[in-house]
């Protein structure tokens, strides 16, 4: 009979985790403030679900998640009625989510795959439709869930695994934070966004191999960062983020992220012969003028390959992209002028590219990217 409860009581969850996705998921978004209505919806769930995880190892669960799904339910009916009601009330006129449409779905994954919701099931979907928040596009997927979301023993947060690398919910360095992991044989992308206001000064990011370190670097960024790996060396390999601000380390490390490197993944090393060396990225830098609906942002670069059409990306905080095209000067340079209608105060990236092939995940050679925000 107690068997048969817990099952019971489970099938109620993966019911209101089914709901969640369903929510998430009906019909466009149509600007950032909704947008991170959506978010904040997100994250009660997450966090309802971390409250449910931690009442089963420390009182009697049976009783404890029965309150705790009704408790889920009604709040969610609630936060979804303040929703809808925002999404109706509000007109959104200019600004930079002008023209961004809704993510387009992810992978289309089998018949019983486990379900995504919440904070990591929008992370997937953004990540598995090919987008690098601030640097290009990711050539291979994170691909299908191959386990349910699940907590993390002592710690507050989720992680779920996919067929190609890990995303974590890790509220304890953020709210909203997230941190994922993408690995293509012996080759790691991992990336991490606040997902919302929360922002460091910068951040550090250490890697494990079976549980042992092996490396640490700072990494610049306000409200997100990434970094690419190559690795010789089979093994399990681990990697976590901790931001800094105000002169030190506040809020611990995230939650880890990573997968297996298997020997076969490792090229022999007749394969790894030796070719010229990659070619020096361009640079660029960005100021604005005016403000709001009237900003100019202008990019101002040098190192581009002469007299060739080059694309300036803006990225937004929610990880929507516009592409603006432009042309190098005969040597190379770049001055570019462009329209940016805006809300004050949002925050932004800027990065440019001739469409130069380059090695790694990417692709195409970028410039470096230069955090900005709207007048």
């Amino acid at each position: 009979m107690e068997k048969q409860h817990i099952e019971k009581l489970e099938a109620q969850v993966n019911e209101v985790h089914a709901s969640m996705h369903s929510l998430t998921a009906d019909g466009p978004v149509v600007d950032l403030v909704s947008a991170s209505w959506m978010v904040a919806l997100m994250r009660v769930n997450g966090q309802l679900q971390s409250e449910i995880d931690s009442l089963k190892r420390q009182l009697d669960w049976r009783e404890q998640v029965t309150k705790a799904l009704s408790g889920m339910a009604a709040c969610r009916k609630t936060v979804t009625a303040t929703i809808r009601g925002a999404l109706t009330a509000i007109v959104f006129v200019g600004g930079l989510a002008a023209g961004f449409a809704r993510p387009a779905a992810a992978t289309e994954c089998p018949a019983g795959s486990p379900v995504t919701f919440g904070l990591i099931g929008d992370t997937w979907r953004t990540v598995d439709r090919h987008q690098a928040a601030i640097s290009g596009i990711v050539k291979d997927r994170i691909g299908c869930p191959i386990e349910p979301e699940h907590g993390v023993p002592g710690r507050n947060g989720r992680l779920q695994t996919f067929q190609n690398g890990q995303i974590a919910w890790t509220p304890d360095q953020g709210p909203s934070m997230t941190i994922w992991a993408i690995r293509d044989k012996a080759h790691f992308r991992v990336q991490w966004s606040t997902n919302d206001k929360w922002s460091y000064d910068s951040y550090l990011i250490r890697w494990d191999r079976d549980g042992q370190n092996i490396g640490q670097r700072d990494i610049s960024g306000v409200y997100d960062g990434w970094w690419d790996f190559d690795f010789d060396t089979p093994g399990r390999y681990t990697f976590i983020v901790e931001g800094r601000s105000g002169g030190g380390y506040h809020h611990g490390w995230t939650i880890p992220v990573g997968g297996t490197i298997a020997p076969r993944d490792i090229p022999p090393p007749s394969v790894a012969a030796k070719g010229p060396l990659p070619p020096a990225p361009p640079t660029i830098s960005v100021t604005t003028e005016g403000s709001g609906a009237g900003t100019i942002l202008v990019v101002t670069g040098s190192g581009f390959l002469p007299n060739k059409p080059v694309t300036v990306r803006v990225v937004d905080e929610v990880f929507h992209e516009r592409n603006f095209p432009g042309r190098s000067t005969a040597v190379g340079g770049l001055k570019m002028r462009i329209s940016l209608p805006c809300n004050r105060g949002l925050p932004f990236h800027v990065s440019a590219t001739d469409s130069r092939p380059a090695p790694g995940i990417l692709g195409v050679l970028f410039s470096n990217n230069v955090p900005s925000a709207c007048p």
